[in-house]
């Protein structure tokens, strides 16, 4: 059988179908959804913050309330990157020339000009809604007038809204492909009973032996969950956790005394970089619960993951770029999963080309399930009204 190599022209490879389920454009991203864009503890006040994000250079300022504000890192003036200015309370000032904006973007003083509105008034710094929930800044990276952003409540795990639960969230270092691929390489389970073998959740869940089986998969709203098959095919249960719209893993490692669960967001920093933001949780309603679960997150949960994160970039680093995986694979039942979220971006990005949502709501039951039976909530229900989509 011929084989075509890894430096063969990109433009030969695009032309044999690899693009088959990415409409041009979303290798670059999903827009159009709330993103989490920074730890609240890295924006300091009184200082800027840059980042890319979704193929763009951001910055991230406090107000005098520490209310956080996106900005486009770039002047409307002369292009400098608005990250080189300063925070003068609740106004930004450009280093290069002065020109000072409020949290809307609007220029209130020109230097030569004063604060004549009339002056002002012809110049915006283009910037994106924030807002600050669960130890996370989190930005709207999209239209907000073709696509209003839903209230980013509506988008956030249950966990990060209530009191009694605590976690800890922390980025990890830039994956080296696209994002995409890092999707490709996360959703399916049957990898973790030989790349992280030695991991603590594997052992957990009884190593390579527990970790073999064939699966199935069913569409949720916005997401997808995996499913166990028997020996005889048929389903015997639903894995925990899944995978959400726009880029949202869930995991739930049982533990001590009950679950924890780890939430992990990927999206594209460029088109060969993937940012990773992770967020790990578990009620804790006592001083004593808190304290066990911060002994047993440093010791084990941390130090594992840090493993595990190491390990899947490492592998898909082999897999020689987007195009090159997509062009050279032959999925198995293993990529159920994949199959389904491939399928799911990619309507998803198509409903956007043509000006909808492929869904109303952005609501999915993976935002609330893992609580089911531990919490009493009223988001639970509103969970189970969104309800799974018939596969």
């Amino acid at each position: 059988m011929e084989t075509k190599a890894y430096g063969d022209n990109i433009r030969g490879i695009a032309e044999e179908g690899w693009r088959k389920d990415i409409p041009p454009g979303l290798e670059h991203g999903l827009r159009n959804y709330w993103y989490p864009l920074a730890l609240s503890a890295e924006v300091l006040a009184d200082k800027t913050f840059a980042l890319t994000a979704l193929g763009e250079e951001l910055m991230i300022w406090r107000d005098s309330s520490g209310n956080p504000h996106i900005f486009v890192d770039s002047c409307p003036h002369r292009a400098v990157k608005l990250s080189a200015g300063h925070v003068l309370g609740d106004r930004l000032q450009c280093a290069y020339h002065g020109l000072e904006f409020d949290g809307s973007g609007q220029c209130l003083f020109i230097p030569w000009e004063g604060d004549d509105p009339d002056k002002c008034k012809v110049l915006r710094a283009r910037g994106y809604p924030a807002a600050e929930v669960g130890g996370l800044i989190w930005g709207y990276i999209g239209d907000v007038e073709q696509f209003p952003p839903p209230p980013v409540e509506d988008v956030l795990p249950l966990e990060m809204q209530r009191e009694d639960f605590v976690h800890y969230e922390r980025r990890m270092e830039p994956w080296d492909v696209n994002w995409l691929l890092a999707w490709d390489g996360s959703f399916d389970p049957q990898h973790n009973a030989f790349i992280h073998a030695d991991g603590v959740t594997v052992k957990l869940h009884g190593g390579r032996k527990g970790g073999i089986y064939r699966m199935s998969a069913r569409d949720l709203a916005n997401g997808v969950k995996l499913q166990r098959l028997g020996a005889d095919g048929k389903i015997q249960n639903d894995l925990a956790g899944g995978w959400m719209l726009p880029g949202v893993a869930t995991l739930v490692p049982i533990f001590e005394h009950g679950p924890a669960v780890l939430r992990s967001w990927r999206y594209p920093l460029d088109l060969n970089r993937t940012h990773v933001i992770r967020s790990w949780s578990r009620i804790a309603r006592t001083f004593e619960e808190r304290k066990f679960w911060e002994h047993l997150f440093c010791t084990r949960v941390f130090p594992d993951s840090m493993k595990i994160d190491f390990q899947d970039r490492n592998i898909l680093l082999t897999q020689r770029g987007l195009a090159h995986a997509r062009s050279n694979e032959q999925l198995l039942n293993c990529d159920v999963g994949i199959v389904r979220m491939r399928r799911l971006l990619h309507d998803t990005f198509l409903a956007q080309q043509e000006g909808r949502r492929l869904q109303p709501s952005p609501w999915s039951p993976l935002l609330s399930d893992p609580w089911v039976g531990y919490i009493d909530d009223p988001r639970l229900s509103a969970g189970a009204a969104a309800g799974a989509v018939a596969s």
